[in-house]
This record gives structure tokens, sequence and C-alpha cells, in this order.
């Protein structure tokens, strides 16, 4: 049962790992201050869509090799059938009058078709952190170097207001490993966080 948790946390933690990973290396200090400050003024709301370089593998499906080889041709916007450019403006108006920031990026690692919207506007990531943590944590687990079972004790040091429920306990509140990795990520709880940290 315990395999089957770290499990189910594996896979959430990588992906908050790859996109803590993009943060990390994407984010700038002037970019999170125009952020801060209203947004960067040289972002626009606009679905783009291209292509990257893809290798081309065989198969001995010619049907298959036809339809790989039509994606992996260049993707031209002027070459768009009237429905294609339908649902991409369906798409970028949705996300373009939305009140959120939002950003995505999707790319097809087989064909290299890349779809993506405010690919390059810069967030703060607040939470999304702990994720790459309580991974490592895990990574250290499977390697034999701690025990999930290891007992913590809250003390006034780690205290940090905010969210999770560990704010609320007395000083001296004691929590397994294990425990403070579901606080942290179940509860995004800032003080479990700290305390694995």
């Amino acid at each position: 049962m315990i395999f089957k948790m770290i499990k189910n946390y594996l896979v959430v933690l990588i992906l908050f790992f790859l996109i803590s990973f993009v943060y990390i290396i994407s984010s700038q200090k002037s970019k999170i201050s125009a952020y801060e400050s209203g947004g960067d003024e040289n972002v626009t709301n606009e679905l783009t869509v291209a292509t990257l370089d893809s290798i081309h593998k065989q198969t001995n499906n010619s049907g298959l090799d036809n339809f790989i080889n039509c994606y992996q041709k260049p993707i031209d916007r002027k070459d768009f059938t009237p429905e294609m450019n339908s649902k991409l403006e369906e798409i970028n108006n949705l996300f373009a009058s939305s009140n959120i920031k939002v950003s995505f990026t999707y790319e097809d690692l087989y064909t290299g078709l890349h779809l993506s919207f405010n690919e390059d506007r810069t967030y703060f990531a607040a939470s999304v952190i702990k994720s790459p943590v309580v991974l490592y944590i895990y990574k250290m687990y499977l390697n034999n170097e701690l025990d999930l079972n290891e007992v913590l004790t809250y003390t006034s040091s780690f205290y940090i207001g905010g969210t999770g429920s560990i704010q609320y306990q007395k000083y001296g509140t004691k929590y397994t490993i294990k425990e403070l990795i579901a606080k942290t990520i179940v509860e995004s709880d800032n003080i479990a966080y700290a305390m694995l940290c």
C-alpha cells in the first residue's frame, strides 16, 4: 500500500517538478516585478502555433510513415483549414477573455507540433517549489537514505502562517516525515514544508 501511495505521489510530484523547473529556468527578477505590478507589457495574449524539428522514426507501415511525414512538415498558419483556424480562434478567445492570467504550452513529442498561449509570461510560482522538495525526499527514501517513519517535532522555529493545519497545533506536536509529506502536498502546508526542508 505504501508503494502505491508513493507511486501516486511521484506522478503528481513529477508534474509539479516540471512546472517548478520551467519556472526556475525562465524566471527573471524584472519579469516577476512586471507581473507583480500588473503584468508584462511585452507579452501578447495570442495563441501561437509552430513545429519543432523531430526525429522521424521508420516503421514497416507505409500508411503510418505517410501520416508521420505529413505531421512532420512545417506548419504554416496560411495553410490551415477554416475549421482549424476557427478552433484556434475559439481557444485564443477563451483564454484572452479570461480574467485569470493563463499560460500553457503543448508539444507533441513525436511530431513536434507546438501550441502555446503566453508561453513567455513569467509567474510567481508560490507553493510549486514544495513539489521538488518532496520528490527529493522520496528519492532519498528510495535510495534508503531516510526513513519515512522518522518523527520530527513542530517547534516555534518552523512557524510560518498561511496555508495548512499545522499552524493551529501546539508546539511539540510530532509528525512522521510521511505525514509531513501528505500535509505539504494535500494542504500545501507551509510549516510541513519548512520541517521537511
